[in-house]
C-alpha cells in the first residue's frame, strides 16, 4: 500500500488517513451499499424506498392501496442490505411485483416483472374459469374473438360463460 493509500486502495484526502468513500461510508450507512450517495439512487434503492412509502407513509399518494388495505413490509427488509440480498439488483425494464397482490413484501412473494407482467397481476383483473382453464378476461377475449369491453359487458350481464 502506497503511503497516500486508504486501505480500500483509493488516495487519501489531504492530511486524513481515509478516502472520501470511507470518510462518507463511516458518517452515512445508507452509502456503504453504494446505492444511494451523491449519484443518486440506484433503481433497486428507489424500488426499495418506494415499496417503503406505499406501505409506511400515510402521506403517500398510493398509500390507501397497500398500507392501507394492510399490506406491510417484512421486517427483514426495513434494512435495504437484506431486501438486496434476498432480491438482487433491479434488472432493466423491470419492477418489484407480489406474487400474490393481497400478500406483503416478502423474499417469498416478491419477484422482478415487467409492465407487461405486471398489468396480468392486479387486482382489477377478472379471472374466469371455464371449460376447465381459468384466465384473465381479456385473454379469453382474445382467445375467443371478442374484444374485451365486449365480453366484460357479457360477463357482467350474465351472458356468458
Amino acid at each position: 500500500m502506497k503511503k497516500n493509500q486508504c486501505s480500500c486502495g483509493n488516495e487519501k484526502c489531504g492530511e486524513s488517513h481515509i478516502c472520501r468513500k470511507c470518510f462518507l461510508a463511516s458518517r452515512n450507512p445508507r452509502f456503504v451499499h453504494g446505492h444511494n450517495g451523491a449519484s443518486g439512487k440506484s433503481p433497486t434503492y428507489n424500488s426499495w424506498d418506494m415499496m417503503r412509502q406505499r406501505c409506511n407513509n400515510p402521506k403517500y399518494s398510493q398509500y390507501q392501496d397497500y398500507g392501507g388495505r394492510g399490506i406491510k413490509v417484512c421486517e427483514r427488509w426495513a434494512i435495504f442490505q437484506n431486501f438486496l440480498q434476498d432480491m438482487g439488483e433491479r434488472p432493466t425494464g423491470k419492477t418489484l411485483d407480489r406474487k400474490d397482490t393481497n400478500g406483503n413484501y416478502a423474499p417469498d412473494n416478491c419477484q422482478w416483472a415487467t409492465k407487461q407482467q405486471q398489468v396480468r397481476n392486479t387486482r382489477r383483473n377478472v379471472w374466469i374459469e371455464y371449460d376447465g382453464q381459468r384466465l384473465i378476461l381479456s385473454d379469453w377475449a382474445k382467445k375467443l374473438g371478442f374484444t374485451p369491453p365486449g365480453l366484460r359487458y357479457r360477463y357482467l350481464a350474465g351472458l356468458w360463460p
